[in-house]
């Protein structure tokens, strides 16, 4: 049997390891309350691709390209001229992201059970097919716990 790192590329895991120092290097730069929402997703030639975990998040590190720029540039050798920022959401293995104090998903609303009936008598009078099937899905969620 083959062990798990004879079937990894090893320059996946060079590059992963390169986002990570970079992740960690901007993160060090950024105010405390905007780094644990940043990570560095990808490098060009003349990029830096930085991710946010929201649109708020980006417009703050949007404020910080130049310092950013000359950071990176300085501090890792690279000549990057502009940084790209994204939204997205967390990574899943960021702990940062975990621990930075996000919103879990919402439960998804409970259909009264009484609704069901009701519903796909609606959707046995629509002519429009989607909104039917969408009724019926809907219809066969009533009284079910989320």
């Amino acid at each position: 049997m083959r062990r798990v790192r004879q079937l990894i590329d090893e320059s996946l895991v060079s590059r992963a390891r390169q986002m990570g120092a970079l992740t960690q290097s901007l993160r060090q730069l950024l105010p405390p309350a905007l780094a644990p929402h940043c990570r560095v997703s990808g490098v060009t030639p003349e990029h830096l691709i930085v991710a946010a975990d929201g649109g708020s998040w980006a417009t703050q590190l949007r404020y910080l390209q130049r310092e950013i720029v000359k950071h990176m540039n300085a501090h890792h050798g690279l000549s990057v001229v502009r940084v790209r920022v994204q939204v997205s959401a967390p990574s899943s293995g960021d702990e940062a992201a975990r621990s930075c104090g996000t919103r879990p998903a919402r439960p998804r609303p409970r259909v009264p059970a009484g609704a069901g009936a009701v519903l796909r008598e609606t959707a046995r009078t629509l002519d429009d097919p989607q909104l039917a099937g969408a009724l019926k899905r809907l219809a066969e969620r009533a009284g079910r716990k989320s």
